[in-house]
């Protein structure tokens, strides 16, 4: 069951750093480029597909797009109840 939530709390991250990032109007090569990482390697992690960023990914990404970290997880609480 943890590894399912682990999972879900990915998927909800990296649908906030793609929010974020069509906010800023960067498009992922953009932000790939400035984090010094390949496009693909970036488009499979907003996907979530296996993500599962270090904290110092996650600082890249943040200073690529001019924004602090603490708004990669600040994303919308759901309405089930269990928003940790």
């Amino acid at each position: 069951m943890e590894d399912r939530e682990d999972q879900e709390f990915i998927t909800k991250m990296m649908a906030n750093v793609r929010r974020l990032r069509k906010e800023k109007k960067m498009t992922q090569l953009d932000v790939a480029v400035a984090c010094g990482m390949e496009e693909n390697a970036f488009q499979k992690l907003e996907s979530a597909r296996g993500a599962n960023p270090t904290v110092k990914t996650l600082l890249k990404i943040s200073r690529a797009m001019d924004i602090e970290v603490i708004e990669l997880l600040a994303f919308p609480k759901d309405n089930s109840g269990d928003n940790r």
